[in-house]
């Protein structure tokens, strides 16, 4: 028995996210969790602020008020430019500054785009439900491209997938059940976007997963993080997740997973699948 679970799942491109942040305030998250990113971030060595911005996936103009402000209080300092503005310095950390951010480096050593608030990515979750629209014989066919379906298990399939619910496939073992489940991920849609990491209560959850998320094909020409971007730049788009798992999951990999070592959290797999489909094969056998 396979359970299948696409409740979040859409076809065709779902909505972006909203426009790049234009103020520190839009980013949803406190300043002092930014300033203990960029300072992280400049562990690695200088950096100009074009390259700051794109490690955090912010625009320079948000930024560029906790840089000064680094230098401001002695936590960093600049070592040359490469260009032209604020953007065009290279920074780096001074003694002070290096303390600082292995101090901060021992409390969560998240290095990376800058995380998505929870609220807006259940915003973002909530307008792809939206707009799901209705999946035809014809658009559900699409997934079964080399297998013979007949008309009455597409009778079946349809209802049941244009309900976005879970639902359970069964029957006798080696019947395709797990070919049809893939089918109906392959049927569902193309891309969507998924953050890089969540910030939940202070707690940083890395979402982004490049084993179970394939990036999908980029609309925006690779324009800089410097200009203007058709959407903020901490959401990366990729092809809807089809995650399959079997008799290897556990009730704890549907958890968070922290990792005591990195002092951050990893999403669970159903939360990576969310917006896809999360397919439970042999249900019934796992632990």
């Amino acid at each position: 028995m396979n359970v299948v679970n696409f409740a979040s799942a859409m076809k065709g491109g779902g909505p972006e996210p909203g426009a790049p942040p234009s103020t520190l305030q839009e980013t949803g998250l406190h300043p002092d969790m930014l300033a203990q990113l960029l300072l992280k971030t400049l562990v690695a060595g200088e950096a100009s602020g074009t390259q700051l911005a794109e490690r955090l996936r912010l625009p320079f103009s948000v930024l560029d008020a906790l840089v000064q402000h680094a230098r401001v209080e002695k936590l960093a300092e600049v070592r040359g430019a490469s260009g032209a503005g604020n953007a065009g310095y290279r920074y780096a950390l001074t003694d002070l500054g290096r303390d600082r951010a292995m101090q901060f480096l021992d409390i969560n050593r998240y290095v990376g785009p800058a995380p998505v608030p929870l609220g807006q990515y259940n915003a973002y979750v909530r307008a792809c439900m939206a707009a799901r629209p209705w999946v035809d014989r014809a658009t559900l066919s699409t997934g079964f491209d080399g297998l013979i379906v007949n008309d009455a298990m597409h009778d079946l399939l349809g209802p049941a997938v244009n309900s976005g619910k879970s639902l359970f496939l069964y029957g006798a073992p080696g019947n395709g059940k797990t070919v049809i489940a893939q089918g109906i991920g392959r049927a569902l849609g193309t891309e969507m976007y998924v953050p890089y990491a969540m910030d939940v209560d202070g707690q940083t959850i890395t979402m982004f997963d490049p084993v179970n998320h394939e990036p999908g094909m980029m609309t925006d020409g690779g324009s800089s993080i410097i200009a203007a971007a058709a959407h903020d730049r901490r959401w990366e788009k990729i092809r809807r997740p089809v995650i399959v798992v079997g008799g290897e999951l556990t009730l704890e990999m549907l958890d968070l997973t922290f990792n005591p070592i990195a002092k951050f959290y990893e999403a669970p797999i159903q939360l990576k699948a969310n917006g896809g489909v999360f397919v439970v094969d042999d249900f019934g056998r796992q632990r």
